[in-house]
């Protein structure tokens, strides 16, 4: 990425850069040498296999005369031995080497990813540099290029730490621990959601690229003194939060909701809420998370809203008012709970407050 020295913007895209490229070492294996372990473990299976078909054959030609119990127990041990040696270690073998070949593959996967992070944010940084230096040039505000900056590196390294953790789970499921199962395989699928989300909020709540956000939504005394500065840092902030909760943006949940709980039009898109006969629809969680984060970004309710109206319009749909509950649901909590504060445990009790799960009942956002 090309840098103009001194400038604050570069400087935030250069660090941000630096970590990414260690994130593509953490992930950075060699598959070949997976693949070429398996290879050899298959030709070590291929053997034994050998061994125990040709040990049986030679069993059965060993006397062609000699009949009676003798013989046959002498025959059934050597193919119990047989079928003993092709069901354990020929067996282990190729089950390693299946496991070794799907860890390359998961390798390559995940390389491929963390490159297409980088690149993307690279791109990304070179336009918001791109718009700095002319800003600077023309006289104008460099710093809501800088929250841009943050908000494309914060973005980046999230990214980065997701294909990191995804790795790292596939890995543990092909190569697994002995021992007790972890905590995270124990807990239900609304407890998995409303840990997920809660990370999500609490994270992003308390992000560089929100306070950013915030500062360009609330510039204080200079809107009295520059109000055309005031509107420009209203746009940039408007434009970049767009960008943040655009279906299939950072801050956009439901696809990455859809992946990890296996969901699809067979399975449908709902998840059973604990302790109640009823399900709540996936796309809840981002519109709790949409009013929460947006209010920490200083965006008032109206803005927020008005921005769920215009989201579910570019959709194809009306208003919804499951949405637009949820929305608010969002704002509220902020206004209780800040991020630093935020745990599941509280999200989890306030989405399920007899009177909150009545009136999402009503709109929609979860049913019998």
């Amino acid at each position: 990425m090309t840098t103009q020295l001194g400038s604050p913007v570069s400087a935030v895209l250069s660090g941000y850069a630096a970590a990414l490229r260690q994130f593509q070492v953490v992930v950075t294996g060699n598959p070949a040498a997976l693949e070429a372990e398996a290879t050899r473990l298959l030709g070590l299976a291929d053997r034994l296999n050998t061994v125990a078909a040709a040990t049986l054959e030679a069993a059965r030609k060993a006397n062609s005369g000699w009949r009676g119990p003798a013989y046959a127990a002498f025959l059934a041990l050597v193919e119990r031995w047989s079928v003993a040696l092709r069901l354990g270690p020929e067996q282990e073998l190729r089950q390693q080497a299946d496991r070794l070949r799907s860890a390359a593959t998961a390798l390559r996967k995940a390389r491929t990813a963390m490159d297409k992070v980088v690149a993307d944010f690279t791109e990304r940084g070179r336009n918001v540099e791109r718009l700095s230096v002319s800003a600077a040039i023309h006289g104008g505000d460099y710093r809501p290029y800088l929250v841009h900056a943050n908000a494309m590196g914060e973005v980046a390294v999230l990214a980065a730490r997701k294909i990191v953790a995804q790795l790292g789970a596939e890995l543990t499921g092909l190569f697994p621990h002995n021992g007790p199962a972890s905590a995270a395989s124990l807990r239900t699928p609304f407890q998995r959601l409303v840990d997920y989300i809660g990370n999500e909020m609490s994270y992003n709540g308390r992000s560089q690229t929100t306070a950013g956000l915030h500062r360009l939504n609330n510039p204080g005394w200079g809107a009295l003194l520059e109000p055309l500065d005031s509107a420009r840092n209203k746009a940039h902030a408007l434009g970049l939060f767009t960008w943040l909760v655009r279906p299939g943006g950072p801050w956009d949940h439901k696809g990455e909701i859809r992946q990890m709980m296996g969901m699809n039009r067979q399975t449908g898109f709902l998840t059973a809420v604990d302790g109640t006969n009823l399900q709540i629809r996936h796309d809840f969680w981002s519109n709790l998370h949409y009013g929460y984060v947006g209010t920490a970004a200083g965006f008032n309710s109206f803005e927020l809203h008005q921005g769920a109206n215009a989201a579910d319009l570019a959709s194809g749909h009306w208003t919804d008012p499951a949405d637009q509950y949820a929305v608010e649901m969002g704002i509220q909590l902020f206004r209780q709970v800040p991020p630093d504060q935020l745990t599941p445990d509280l999200i989890r009790q306030y989405i399920t407050d007899p009177t909150r799960m009545n009136e999402l009942r009503q709109r929609g956002s979860v049913t019998p």
